[in-house]
């Protein structure tokens, strides 16, 4: 029997979505899981079980969305494969999973930790004060645990992580281009950089697109630049776009132009960490959980948000100096690999569910 089981509403990869909610649990799972036993129960349209390097990973038949969200499955079947758990982790505070991960934990007489990763559906969790059944809340940053007062009491942070193995640092020498990992999505603020950048500043664009009117806007935007977009980027085209980039920039904001408000944009921001653990320097904005990952001047530079000429002229500091880039980049891969692979976030959280610091 697994003694911490992880439920996530939906899985990362080709059986779920492409996402950092969804990437999270399935990494942090992965490396629990090579120190105690551990299990990630998830949801889709068939029953499945199956071996995911290492971790035991677990479909459970879903035919309907609670009031049409995404994070919110039904299935009749959690609350069975919670019971052999001595830990159960939810992931995605503000959903009916989660909801339903504490009253059966309640009942199993089980420990319920959650994390919030920005999903969120119709939940009652402060309707019927379910945060009284919560062991522990574990944010992923010092913002994320902001937006929940009420469990102050029980809160800690417990990071990001980055699969370290895999990213390891690039060569020093790396030509002169400026990258952007992510969904393509008005939050990430993309439009934004794609209008700021000079037109022989060289942009990568890798990332799904989410929404055809704006990846139409951005083709727009990137007539008569040079920009290139890879919306099919394998996991290693990524690994190896990050080591032979100059900078990786994440511009989001909380107001988009094109889009609808977004108050929880980048509560971490894994791509930031993944880029320094290859030695790539980050740019990002003032948003969210990213200026915890950042720091400015040392691993990166942190801009204002929505503002395009700060934006191109961090991006063109780290283009052009060598000496800057050269120091920040050691000291980028340095504070990645000492601070935020995935097996010191699965240590933090067998802390945590033990409550030592």
């Amino acid at each position: 029997m697994p003694e911490v089981t992880h439920v996530c509403p939906k899985l990362f990869g080709a059986r779920g979505t492409f996402g950092g909610g969804e990437r999270y649990p399935l990494e942090l799972a992965r490396a629990m899981a090579r120190l105690v036993p551990t299990r990630l129960v998830s949801f889709g349209p068939e029953a499945a079980v199956f071996n995911d390097e290492g971790l035991e990973v677990k479909i459970l038949p879903s035919k309907r969305n609670w009031k049409g969200s995404e994070v919110n499955p039904v299935s009749g079947r959690l609350p069975y494969e919670l019971a052999g758990s001595r830990i159960v982790h939810a992931h995605h505070w503000e959903s009916v999973v989660t909801n339903l991960c504490l009253v059966a934990g309640a009942t199993l007489r089980k420990r319920v930790y959650a994390t919030d990763l920005g999903g969120s559906g119709r939940n009652y969790w402060r309707k019927f004060r379910l945060h009284r059944l919560l062991s522990g809340f574990l944010a992923v940053s010092h913002f994320a645990a902001s937006f929940y007062p009420e469990l102050v009491d029980r809160s800690c942070v417990i990071s990001g992580g980055v699969d370290l193995a895999r990213h390891q640092p690039g060569p020093p020498q790396r030509p002169r281009r400026a990258l952007f990992v992510g969904r393509l999505l008005p939050h990430k603020g993309i439009d934004l950089l794609i209008e700021a950048l000079a037109p022989q500043t060289p942009l990568h664009v890798m990332g799904r697109a989410y929404d055809p009117a704006f990846r139409e806007r951005l083709q727009k935007l990137a007539a008569g630049k040079s920009v290139t977009f890879d919306e099919e980027a394998s996991d290693d085209d990524v690994v190896l776009a990050y080591q032979t980039s100059r900078v990786l920039v994440l511009p989001s904001t909380y107001n988009p132009v094109h889009g609808p408000p977004a108050p929880k944009a980048e509560l971490l921001g894994l791509t930031l960490l993944e880029a320094m653990a290859c030695g790539t320097p980050a740019v990002c904005t003032n948003v969210g959980g990213m200026p915890e990952v950042v720091s400015h001047g040392e691993t990166g530079l942190v801009v204002q948000a929505g503002d395009a000429l700060e934006l191109a002229a961090a991006v063109e500091q780290l283009l052009e100096g060598n000496g800057s880039w050269r120091s920040m980049s050691e000291a980028a891969a340095t504070d990645a690999h000492s601070r935020f692979g995935w097996c010191h976030v699965a240590q933090r959280c067998l802390a945590a569910y033990e409550g030592r610091p």
